[in-house]
């Protein structure tokens, strides 16, 4: 899968991408792409799994293929800081994209020497991700706007949750459950029922307090 994605992103960083016939007509949500027939992948998440695959490519010494990687998820991110329609909040996301482009550089010409350098480099950019997306997140749940807001959340609360893998600090259980708690929430917040105002509020509070515990431990 990834593979065909990296050539498709070479290609065009489109929100849509249709890969065959059969889903060709079909509408697709705002950020979220078609890497293979009947895959929709949401474009917000997307770069942490090719992060992660990053990370087990330079375990195995696929230096290059862990530098295509990154670079593909540097382009995904700069794609979502042109989503964010406000130039001071697309910033943040902007500047990690620049950060991984250099980091899939470093990769590729090997600077970069150990997995422990390359996962401190990780974490620090799904950090900035993760805060970036919950200020997204929020805007979006003020403006009504309950869908996306599940979405940014979901994306918020992923990013989080692989900063704190690859920070190789402990993790508290508070942040455990503040990460897993915004998961469930923005689940409810994308299908578009079963959800409170007052769980939806917390899950945000908890959620940027673990964020900004997590932002104590990476910067």
């Amino acid at each position: 899968m990834f593979k065909n994605l990296l050539v498709l992103l070479s290609l065009s960083f489109s929100f849509f991408v249709f890969a065959a016939e059969s889903v060709n007509e079909r509408k697709l949500p705002m950020g979220f792409i078609v890497v293979e027939e009947q895959v929709v992948t949401d474009m917000r998440v997307l770069p942490f799994e090719l992060l992660q695959k990053s990370k087990n490519d330079f375990l195995n010494n696929n230096f290059g293929e862990a530098s295509a990687d990154i670079s593909a998820a540097a382009r995904i991110l700069k794609s979502e800081a042109i989503r964010a329609d406000n130039a001071k909040r697309g910033k943040s996301l902007s500047d990690v994209s620049v950060r991984l482009e250099r980091v899939a550089r470093d990769v590729k010409d090997r600077k970069i020497k150990s997995e422990r350098e390359l996962s401190s480099e990780l974490s620090r950019a799904a950090y900035q991700t993760a805060a970036h997306h919950r200020i997204l997140a929020l805007e979006e749940w003020s403006k009504k706007e309950y869908n996306q807001a599940g979405h940014d959340l979901k994306a918020a609360a992923v990013a989080s949750e692989h900063a704190l893998q690859w920070s190789g600090k402990e993790i508290e259980i508070a942040s455990k459950e503040a990460v897993s708690g915004a998961r469930f929430v923005a689940g409810k917040l994308i299908q578009g029922a079963g959800w409170t105002t007052a769980e939806v509020g917390s899950a945000f509070e908890k959620l940027g307090k673990a964020t900004e515990k997590l932002g104590n431990k990476v910067l």
